[in-house]
């Protein structure tokens, strides 16, 4: 809720596409975990359309990475810390 909203009000989150866009392009080289979609607003169909667009490609439950051809070393670290995030 934000100072403009009334208490109570229930609106859909939308995903924040400027905020994924830095994330896998500046932040973590390409690779996303289920769970910081959702916090950036990403319902359970966006991210099944994203796979079905082949936009976003499953490497580990929950993780996925923008190619489908061999992780970077980078990537492969990233991969392991999301696998492994709490």
């Amino acid at each position: 809720m934000t100072e403009h909203e009334p208490e109570g009000a229930d609106r859909a989150r939308t995903f924040d596409h400027e905020h994924y866009r830095v994330l896998m392009s500046l932040v973590q080289d390409g690779v996303v975990s289920r769970r910081q979609l959702e916090e950036l607003g990403a319902a359970p169909h966006d991210i099944k359309r994203m796979v079905r667009r082949h936009e976003l490609h499953r490497r580990l439950p929950g993780i996925f990475v923008e190619h489908n051809g061999p992780l970077t070393p980078r990537q492969q670290e990233w991969v392991a810390v999301l696998a492994h995030w709490p």
